[in-house]
């Protein structure tokens, strides 16, 4: 992970699911990894209080792990469109939320 921007922050996004109206439910229900990371490198955009582009840098099937400059926060809710393939249109992410944060400067 080497080449990244001094001021990118890195997140734990998980999937909100469509039955669920309480982040905190979902955050709680996801905290042990159950499932295996796969290391990536692939682009994404997203909106939410802010709008902005980062790179994935690994996925499951509970989350994945994103890179960005946006400033977002832990519990801040996304919708997102992760480019899989460049020829194909980007997968939709509905409904999405920060688990946490860290700034590469930490």
């Amino acid at each position: 992970m080497g080449n990244r921007p001094p001021n990118a922050q890195l997140l734990c996004l998980v999937p909100v699911p469509a039955f669920s109206n309480d982040v905190d439910d979902v955050m709680t229900m996801q905290e042990k990894r159950h499932n295996r990371r796969i290391q990536v490198t692939l682009p994404i955009s997203f909106m939410g209080k802010d709008k902005g582009i980062g790179i994935v840098r690994n996925l499951s099937r509970g989350g994945c792990q994103m890179e960005c400059m946006a400033d977002l926060a832990a519990q801040d809710s996304l919708i997102m469109y992760l480019t899989l393939s460049p020829d194909e249109a980007p997968l939709i992410i509905e409904a999405a939320s920060v688990r946490r944060y860290r700034s590469t400067t930490d």
